[in-house]
Formats: structure tokens, C-alpha cells, sequence
């Protein structure tokens, strides 16, 4: 075997004076262009959208080439392991959400054909033995091959040590996610493991990125296998191709159920940044140094939180133009009732609506959410084609109201679309004395205006309980038809 050796060795030491030439104008060559290892798109970087493409490119979807043994192949296979696959892809999403990839060359410059410095020189040395004497050459290769022994187990070490990041026991998310089939155990990954809602309690949370066409669940593994499914035996929670849930977004999930939820066990909610939880806890390590600025800030952020603070009171929550406004988000001023100053125990809210809203009004307490109007009864609808798609006032009834058909409230479309802006109030404020002085001219024309005998319309007008006649009905009275005896 050792002779067998010495024969291979002396025939690519001769191959290798004949080409050596040829070997440093294409190493020269190559040396001209370099790539950022991760950075499967060409574009410069390595982010997110690397990772999709590697699997748009393993799913066999267009738009995705990868030529074999080109620079973007080599950009492509972070793991080195001759192919660009799915295991590519992740690696490069843990690199994106900080995750640890030791082992990893990912966002590091490599330059196409001679990845290493030390190599090259390694290289042109054992061409310059390779001309003095063939058996130097072998010696040498010899030398290489058993370095390069040692660096294959050091790398099998790096690779083990990368493995602390094993799928335990817990939630995760399955499916079928940017055209990929990840449904089953084997293909469990610890960044699709839920954790548990600081917010709430019972709940638990997972960013990621969703794409038109994915379907998915939540499944419980066990340590060995997945042992339940959310919902089991039912459909699957469908992202549309022009959902708002196309893009960032965090997965709410509860293993009891969410009756708030139409797919009562999880519910997608988009982020408006692209930052995760992981990214977040990293940056934290790092910005030791910027603790003082922050600390700094927290004042100035904790008085104009006190401006927005969410107090008692009664709010809308809902399903508001896609967006999904129930128990699990929190609270805004925007949307909390005040008394309306014409009927005593009866409260208003200017709301734009847009079709497919769905509501309901709440009451907050100060620390949670006590009660629901309607409370398990069907939400309040606004249909596509309905009047009440546009700017709308809701009128609100803690005891009900008898002519409403929902009997807690009703909504009305405003005509006049009223603000409730501060500044607005600021201009009613400001116009207080010019109301003031016409108050006279009014009451003047009220003498005139004086409520007599006769038929009025009495009635639910517009959202507003006019079932009685008072000194303000006379512009509801009957007058005779000069046409009619």
C-alpha cells in the first residue's frame, strides 16, 4: 500500500510540474473575485433573504439558480458540504438571529479558488519541491494530507459543540413553510420552539418570517416524538398570498385555547420590525457600555408613557381593518369611550371601520379586561357594502339599549366626520367665547322655535332615543299637507 502511494504521489507530482504554469494563472485569476460565505443572493450581504433563497433554490422554485461550482454555489454551501441544501438555509438563519454557528464560517470574505492564504502559499512551495525533487513532493503530500486530517476532526469537534442548540421538550412550530415540509419530528429546530409570553400567562410566542401558501400548527413534542397536535384532526392555519400576515410576524399560542381566536389555538399577528426576541436579548449583552444613555432616556419614556397610560374605562376591541385588536393586544387611548354629553349614561367613540370589521366593547378595569358587550354572543359586524364602512360614531350602552339591535350599541355613520384630536379640542377651546356670544342669538330663536300642540315624530333617530317630546322637538312637528283636505 505504501508503494501504491509513492506511485500516485510521483505521478501527480509530475501533472503537476506540467501544469504549474497553467495552476498560477488561474490561481491569479481566481484570486480576482471574492464572496462573503452566507451570502447565497449576490447582493453583499447576509440576511434573511439568503435563507430564502436557498429554499426557494431547494424546493426547485424559479427565480432561484444556483450553477454548480460557480461563486454563488460557494457563497451557498456554509456547511461545506459539496451541495446546497435546506441545512444551508438554517445555518444561515441562526446566523441572522444571532444564534450561535461556531464552526460556521458564515459573513466572512473568502476569495473564489484559493479560500485560504495559507494554501496558496502551501501551494506554490509544494510546486517548487515538486521541481527539485518528486520524492520532496510526496513527503509533502503526505504532510498536507495528515494536516488536513487534523483539521477535519477539529471541524467534527466544532460541529459537535454547535449541537447544545438540540430540540427539547416543548411547543414548536410544523407546517409547510416556504415550500417547505416541516411537519414531521425529525424535522423539529430549536428556532421553532415557542416560548412562553412574559404577558401572559398560560400563552407562548414565536417570531418568524411567513410567506404566501404556508400552512401550519403548533405540535408538542415530548423528547422522543410529537405526541399532540393544535388543531388536531383540523385544518390547518392558512397564510393567503395577500394576507397582512405575509412577512414578520409572531405566532400567539395557547395549549387551552383562545375563544377569541378563530383558530382557537394560535393566531398570527404581524410585526411591524423585523427584529426577534434573540436579537434583541444579544443586543442587550452588548450595549453594556450604552447602560447610562438608556437610563438616561427611561425617564423621558416613562413620562410620555404616564400621557398614554391605559385607565379604567370602557374600550373597542375587535378585528379593525386586519388587524387583530381582541385580549391579546393591548389596550389604546384611541380607542376608549367617552361620555356622550347629550344622553346621560351613554357613551361615544369616532371610529373609521372598513368591511369585514368585527366588534365588541369592553370593560377595563385598570389591571384586565372584566367584561365583554356582547359577552359569548356574536361580535357586532360591518359588512363590505354596508353604510357603516367609512367614518362612523359608536354609540354605547353599559345597561343596553332596547331599540338597538345589538342592545349594548350601535354604530352611525358621521356625515360630518368629527374629530376627537387634541389639537381639535384645543381649536373648540379657543372658540368657547365666539359659542358664548351667539348663545343669546340662539336662545332668542328658541322663543321662536316654542314647542305648541300637535304630532311629532317621535322615535330611535339616528342612534339617539327620541321617544319623548320636550322643548327641543319642535323641528319634529307634524305640518298640515296643503294638498290633502
Amino acid at each position: 500500500m505504501k508503494q501504491f502511494k509513492r506511485i500516485i504521489s510521483f505521478v501527480i507530482a509530475m501533472t503537476m510540474i506540467m501544469s504549474m504554469f497553467s495552476i498560477t494563472i488561474a490561481s491569479t485569476s481566481a484570486a480576482t473575485k471574492t464572496y462573503i460565505l452566507g451570502d447565497a443572493n449576490q447582493d453583499g450581504k447576509v440576511d434573511v433573504m439568503d435563507a430564502t433563497y436557498i429554499q426557494r433554490y431547494s424546493a426547485l422554485m424559479s427565480g432561484s439558480d444556483i450553477e454548480d461550482g460557480s461563486i454563488q454555489f460557494a457563497a451557498a454551501d456554509v456547511n461545506y458540504d459539496g451541495k446546497v441544501s435546506v441545512m444551508d438555509a438554517t445555518i444561515i438563519q441562526r446566523y441572522v438571529a444571532l444564534y450561535d454557528v461556531t464552526g460556521y464560517d458564515v459573513g466572512k470574505t473568502f476569495t473564489f479558488g484559493t479560500p485560504d492564504d495559507d494554501e496558496t502559499t502551501n501551494t506554490e512551495e509544494s510546486s517548487e519541491d515538486t521541481q527539485n525533487s518528486s520524492s520532496e513532493t510526496v513527503e509533502s503530500s503526505d504532510d498536507t494530507v495528515e494536516s488536513s486530517e487534523d483539521t477535519v476532526e477539529s471541524s467534527e469537534e466544532t460541529i459537535e459543540s454547535s449541537e447544545d442548540e438540540e430540540v427539547t421538550e416543548g411547543y414548536y412550530l410544523v407546517g409547510t413553510l416556504n415550500g417547505q415540509s416541516l411537519w414531521s419530528a425529525d424535522t423539529l429546530t430549536a428556532d421553532r420552539k415557542l416560548k412562553e409570553n412574559p404577558d401572559v400567562a398560560g400563552e407562548y410566542m414565536l417570531n418568524w418570517t411567513f410567506y404566501g401558501g404556508d400552512e401550519l400548527k403548533v405540535a408538542h413534542f415530548d423528547g422522543t416524538g410529537i405526541d399532540a397536535w393544535y388543531n388536531d384532526g383540523g385544518d390547518n392555519y392558512k397564510i393567503g398570498e395577500t394576507s397582512n400576515k405575509v412577512g414578520p410576524g409572531t405566532v400567539y399560542f395557547n395549549p387551552n385555547g383562545n375563544p377569541e381566536w378563530s383558530y382557537k389555538y394560535l393566531t398570527v399577528q404581524p410585526r411591524s420590525d423585523e427584529s426577534s426576541e434573540e436579537t434583541v436579548e444579544s443586543s442587550e449583552e452588548t450595549t453594556d457600555s450604552s447602560e447610562e444613555t438608556t437610563d438616561s432616556s427611561e425617564g423621558t419614556v416613562e413620562s410620555s408613557e404616564e400621557d398614554d397610560e391605559v385607565t379604567a374605562g370602557y374600550y373597542l376591541v375587535g378585528t379593525l381593518n386586519g388587524e387583530s385588536l381582541w385580549n391579546n393586544a393591548p389596550l389604546t387611548n384611541d380607542r376608549k369611550f367617552k361620555e356622550n354629553p347629550a344622553v346621560k349614561g351613554e357613551y361615544l367613540l369616532d371610529w373609521t371601520f372598513y368591511g369585514g370589521d368585527e366588534l365588541k366593547v369592553v370593560y377595563f378595569d385598570g389591571t384586565e379586561i372584566k367584561t365583554w358587550y356582547k359577552d359569548q354572543a356574536d361580535n357586532y359586524k360591518i359588512g363590505a357594502d354596508s353604510d357603516k364602512v367609512g367614518d362612523c360614531t359608536v354609540y354605547f350602552n353599559p345597561d343596553g339599549n332596547s331599540d338597538w339591535s345589538y342592545t349594548y350599541f350601535t354604530v352611525q355613520p358621521r356625515e360630518d366626520k368629527p374629530t376627537t384630536d387634541e389639537s381639535s379640542e384645543e381649536t373648540v377651546e379657543s372658540s368657547e367665547d365666539t359659542v358664548e356670544s351667539s348663545e343669546d342669538t340662539v336662545e332668542s330663536s328658541e322663543e321662536d322655535d316654542e314647542v305648541t300642540a300637535g304630532y311629532y315624530l317621535v322615535g330611535a333617530l339616528n342612534g339617539k332615543d327620541l321617544w319623548f317630546v320636550d322643548e327641543t322637538a319642535a323641528d319634529r312637528k307634524l305640518e298640515a299637507n296643503p294638498k290633502a283636505d
